[in-house]
């Protein structure tokens, strides 16, 4: 079984508050899946000796002073092909030992200012790197290949994605070659929804004549449905370009003002760079919503008296037993072979999958085959209507939709009045994070939905488009009820409310004065007024960078005000990561009355839908 050796910071750092708090967030994260070793001193380095696919831990030096059995210990892992992965918890101390060979550090500074959250917030920034080694060590994590859907718009940027197409072909890189497959869509919605379906991640070439198309809106807003990561790629001159109707970030993650799309083919480099960019949101996004569900799922399974075992550490595989309900005559339980992957399963993991079953003792009887009733490979995929079923006995679904089907035989639905409300917008961080928020959002809306609970929620360009299409999928019989949104005259129009009225309840405040800051305020007030309203989540946000009042700041009030329970989520960054960062622990547990310990968890996880969860268990 693959191991994880934690070198303990005392033997390179001496004493180090940060890295002990690091160490000890990657230890809890870590070992709920694998095999841990925790390296104290001197004679445990001395005696240990790690294998070809396990892993070591160690935090770096800034001086590069390291004693002589720490040396000797990474030069013997690099002997025998182990991963040293290298932590460096400042500026100064980037550099890797250099017995860890090519390996490089793992940069907390920098991770925390991409991601905009504050020195506090390690914990999360070590639940992240515990996360990344566990897709280095467990074979069904890895994402290769990819699928990528390109949304362009045929008049200006047809020969940008072919170029897209012909790297891939001509590439004398074979595992670039390799890394994704693309696919397009064309002018019919069911052939648009069938191929994100199939996809992983979304590529957007954005040009000039883009947001002229409706069908870039489909596309777009059915790859934020399906929590799909978006690359947004900005192609060509800003002159006469027609505005987005559906934004999928704050700001685009590559700008190529110089390259015109109707002459000019993306360079091959930044194409590489750009496919790159989206197998690496990729695979951490799918990578934590797997591990989120997953965790929720066992979270019903300890609260409904459900086992939940491990078979196959290493291949993820797990065995669910549901007890059924006995009536005259005693049933067994209801028995799933479950198996997680942070990518599309194949059609190899199918074949192989009867190999690892019967390794971890599910052999079939010759005359009666299984004793188990589903084998069933889990990923965090788009929804299906149904599992896709394999000739060999064996379903492929969405972790999303299995963690519900149960969810949905152990626990009534949610009815009622009562109302979240999400207040969510994208941080003043890198382009590269903020699918953090929107996977963030749209966990607790799915949840929410699925649950029976109702939303509220003000007007935002890119999350409005997701509660309505996520409440026709999850919700179509009572999507419109099922949704509140909240609008202020000042910006839309009598015609803009009574478009949106089909997809959601509208309440439009009137304009103040002609005053937008005190327009914003009443919308707000009336929002977090509502008799229904339960609970406020938080995700994300603006900061007061560069002049910008932040707006959760004031709906908070306004919350406490009403003694509304109050959720932030702080790992996504921005202003929520702020507020949550100079809060103490006694003050957090005012916001909510939940515990010191889950407010910490709101603080830090990165688990949204197991969050989310919370929200709605406090809430009704």
């Amino acid at each position: 079984m693959n191991t994880a050796y934690l070198v303990s910071p005392e033997l390179t750092l001496r004493s180090s508050p940060v890295a002990t708090a690091f160490f000890a967030a990657i230890h809890d994260t870590l070992q709920e899946f694998i095999g841990i070793s925790i390296l104290r001193n001197v004679t445990q380095l001395l005696v240990t000796e790690p294998d070809a696919g396990d892993a070591v831990v160690i935090f770096n030096r800034e001086d590069a002073d390291y004693l002589g059995p720490v040396t000797q210990f990474l030069q013997k892992s690099v002997r025998q092909g182990v991963k040293v992965l290298p932590v460096a918890i400042s500026a100064e101390a980037r550099r890797p030992p250099a017995a860890a060979g090519t390996a490089q550090s793992f940069d907390l500074v920098e991770q925390l200012r991409q991601r905009a959250l504050s020195a506090s917030q390690v914990e999360t920034i070590a639940k992240v790197f515990a996360r990344q080694l566990l897709s280095i060590l467990k074979p069904t994590l890895v994402t290769e290949p990819m699928h990528l859907f390109l949304s362009h718009r045929r008049l200006d940027g047809e020969d940008l994605t072919a170029a897209f197409t012909r790297l891939r072909t001509t590439s004398t890189d074979a595992a670039f070659r390799d890394l994704y497959d693309v696919r397009m869509g064309e002018d019919a919605q069911e052939v648009i929804d069938a191929r994100l379906a199939e996809s992983d991640a979304v590529i957007f070439l954005d040009t000039p004549k883009a947001g002229e198309s409706p069908w870039i809106a489909k596309e777009l807003r059915g790859a934020l449905q399906f929590g799909l990561p978006i690359v947004w790629v900005r192609v060509g001159s800003e002159e006469d370009r027609a505005p987005l109707e559906v934004k999928p970030a704050d700001l685009p993650h590559f700008t190529l003002n110089d390259v015109d799309p109707l002459t000019q083919e993306i360079p091959v480099e930044t194409i590489e760079q750009i496919v790159h960019e989206a197998a690496r949101i990729h695979h951490r996004d799918y990578v934590d919503r797997l591990f989120s569900e997953f965790l929720r799922l066992r979270d019903i399974a300890n609260q409904n008296g459900i086992q939940l075992r491990q078979v196959d550490p290493q291949r993820m595989l797990y065995c669910l037993t549901l007890p059924r309900t006995q009536t005259r005559y005693k049933q067994r339980p209801l028995t799933h072979l479950l198996q997680l992957f942070g990518r599309t399963p194949t059609r190899q993991d199918i074949r192989e999958f009867t190999d690892c079953a019967e390794a971890g003792g599910y052999q079939a009887h010759p005359q009666h085959g299984h004793h188990y009733d589903s084998a069933i490979l889990l990923a965090a995929i788009p929804p299906r209507p149904v599992p896709r079923f394999d000739d060999a006995g064996i379903h492929t679904d969405s972790i999303s939709d299995y963690v519900a089907e149960i969810e949905r035989v152990t626990k009534p639905q949610m009815h009622g009045p009562k109302r979240i409300i999400i207040s969510g917008a994208f941080p003043d961080c890198e382009p590269e994070f903020q699918q953090n928020m929107t996977a963030a959002v749209h966990a607790m809306a799915e949840v929410a939905l699925r649950a029976g609970a109702s939303l509220s929620f003000g007007a935002h360009p890119t999350l409005q488009f997701m509660m309505f299409d996520l409440a026709k999928r999850v919700r179509p019989d009572d999507f419109r009820q099922a949704l509140r949104m909240y609008v202020s005259k000042f910006f839309i129009t009598e015609a803009a409310v009574g478009e949106f009225q089909k997809n959601a309840e509208v309440f439009a405040t009137d304009p103040v004065g002609g005053d937008r800051a005190q327009s914003l305020t009443a919308m707000r007030r009336a929002m977090l007024n509502d008799p229904h309203a339960s609970a406020l989540v938080v995700i994300g946000g603006k900061t007061a960078r560069g002049g910008h009042i932040p707006g959760i700041d004031e709906e908070v009030a306004i919350a406490r005000e009403r003694r509304l329970p109050v959720f932030i989520f702080g790992s996504v960054g921005g202003r929520s990561s702020e507020i949550i960062s100079r809060m103490t622990p006694a003050d957090r547990v005012a916001l909510n009355g939940q515990s010191e310990a889950i407010n910490e968890s709101f603080a830090s996880d990165l688990d949204y839908s197991r969050l989310a969860q919370i929200v709605i268990n406090a809430a009704y």
